[in-house]
């Protein structure tokens, strides 16, 4: 019975927590990409990822792409927010921005509410890719798999004439419970409550 009531207490942790990785931030440049790297030192099996862009800007959000790519393959975060047709949209990041396969929310269809040059507000959206505001559910290709080694985010600027830059990012991975039993009480001291 104890065995039974400690699993049930870690599968409520690990769907109630998730450990967090910090990456640098860099310059988006002009007709360019750029990227960060986070290695990861704990070999988690993964449940849900997602990956928060911190105090991004960029005037057009129609120029930029953003890709993870981890360990076990990569996954489009969005892909030029209103590419076809035309030169996409005009609205500008200005916030910090949680891609997670599980919201609800679409950037795309914000982005198409907003007046030229407004800011897309700061909060949590579904991952899309090339040529569509529909969600790709592409983080959720990491579910199952290891988190141990290099996650990298990789951001670029598809048009000339707009910058930008994110002043870091965060890889938030949510173990299954197996992994928070390996990862221990000190384990514990790392995740935070999502």
């Amino acid at each position: 019975m104890k065995k039974i009531l400690a699993t049930a207490a870690l599968m409520a942790v690990a769907s109630a927590y998730a450990v967090d990785y910090n990456g640098a931030g860099f310059a988006i440049p002009d007709l360019g990409s750029a990227s960060s790297s986070i290695n990861v030192p704990d070999n988690i099996t993964i449940t849900d990822v997602n990956v928060t862009l911190n105090n991004m800007t960029h005037t057009w959000v129609g120029d930029v792409r953003a890709i993870l790519t981890g360990p076990g393959g990569s996954a489009t975060l969005v892909d030029r927010i209103g590419v076809p047709p035309g030169a996409g949209d005009s609205s500008d990041f200005g916030g910090n921005y949680t891609f997670d396969s599980q919201s609800a929310n679409n950037i795309w269809t914000t982005a198409a509410g907003l007046g030229a040059t407004a800011v897309i507000p700061s909060g949590t959206y579904a991952t899309t890719g090339a040529g569509s505001g529909a969600n790709n559910n592409s983080l959720n290709a990491f579910n199952g798999q290891s988190s141990l080694g290099n996650w990298t985010l990789t951001i670029s600027d598809h048009a000339g004439a707009d910058v930008g830059a994110i002043g870091g990012w965060t890889l938030s991975i949510v173990p299954e419970p197996t992994s928070l039993s390996l990862l221990g009480l000190a384990g514990l001291a790392l995740i935070r409550r999502r």
